[in-house]
């Protein structure tokens, strides 16, 4: 089961809310078998790992990840390169949102309605904080950060997103995307106007159409939800990593790694082999099967980048 839920149909145009989830009837035909499989999932069968380096070329790290095994919450954030306070804005990110969410489980459980309130008014929060923090530092008053957000709920996926961080989902040697790209770029791959290929060259294709920051969201986020099964694989990241590492190796990566740890070292390995010159941040958590038991060493909280 695959379903997005808009936080309002009003907040954007019937055309372009068209448009932009055009993917959606793929991905659901993709996915129409886990109904069938889905067993629940226990937070005690996720395994993870999390890791951000400075890259290649970065005088400093604006990246933050975390990833919290025990609550189900795995995040990663990118500051937005080019303005002061990015690191600020993905560090507040990852703090306001984490511990709200890690919080559903116990307080609604899997209430649709619940989990998107509880969810867009933690993104707020953090950019409230971000206004604030600008008030007082007027060098950062363009600070901002895209973000991507994962969590288990009742066996269930919950996917929000804010930019160009992106989650892949690794179900049955298949990796799909599951978010989509607010990008100029994109734009340009909706109106027809740029192939994926050009996209991937163009001069603009790091801009951002959205991010958490001081200035108001132009697209709030949407909730994702996908159910999920025993051997499933997800990985989060920042644009640092899919800049440079196409998503045909990004599974044969994926696929190779034994542990979440391994599999993460090889895909920064990756992206630094490929010369990326931005900061690349990686999360990848699995869904033991069931004969698989999680090693309590194997799951590891990052709530703050391992710089290169």
């Amino acid at each position: 089961m695959v379903a997005t839920f808009s936080p309002s149909s009003a907040t954007r145009s019937p055309s372009s809310h068209a448009s932009r989830y055009a993917w959606l009837p793929g991905l659901a035909h993709r996915l129409q078998d886990f109904w069938a499989v889905r067993v629940p999932v226990k937070l005690s069968s996720l395994r993870a790992a999390a890791q951000s380096v400075q890259g290649n070329y970065r005088s400093s790290n604006q990246d933050r990840c975390m990833a919290d095994v025990d609550h189900g919450v795995f995040m990663v954030a990118d500051g937005v390169g080019g303005h002061p306070g990015g690191a600020e804005a993905a560090e507040i990110l990852v703090r306001a949102v984490a511990p709200k969410v890690a919080e559903i489980s116990q307080t609604v459980g899997f209430d649709v309605p619940s989990i998107q309130t509880i969810t867009g008014n933690a993104i707020q929060t953090a950019r409230r904080e971000m206004v604030e923090l600008a008030g007082f530092a007027p060098d950062y008053r363009q600070m901002g950060a895209t973000v991507a957000l994962a969590f288990v709920v009742e066996g269930r996926l919950c996917i929000s997103h804010v930019g160009d961080c992106r989650v892949y989902l690794l179900h049955d040697d298949t990796l799909t995307q599951l978010t989509v790209d607010q990008t100029f770029v994109q734009v340009a791959i909706d109106a027809g106007m740029l192939t994926p290929e050009q996209a991937r060259q163009h001069p603009w294709r790091h801009i951002v159409t959205n991010a958490v920051g001081v200035k108001p969201l132009d697209q709030l986020p949407d909730l994702t939800i996908i159910d999920l099964a025993p051997g499933d694989r997800v990985l989060l990241c920042s644009d640092g990593l899919t800049g440079v590492v196409d998503d045909q190796r990004l599974r044969d990566l994926l696929l190779v790694g034994d542990s979440p740890q391994m599999t993460v070292a090889s895909l920064i390995e990756e992206a630094l082999k490929n010369d990326s010159h931005d900061n690349v941040t990686c999360v990848v958590f699995d869904i033991a099967t069931v004969d698989e038991e999680a090693e309590a060493d194997e799951a590891q909280l990052a709530l703050t980048p391992c710089a290169a």
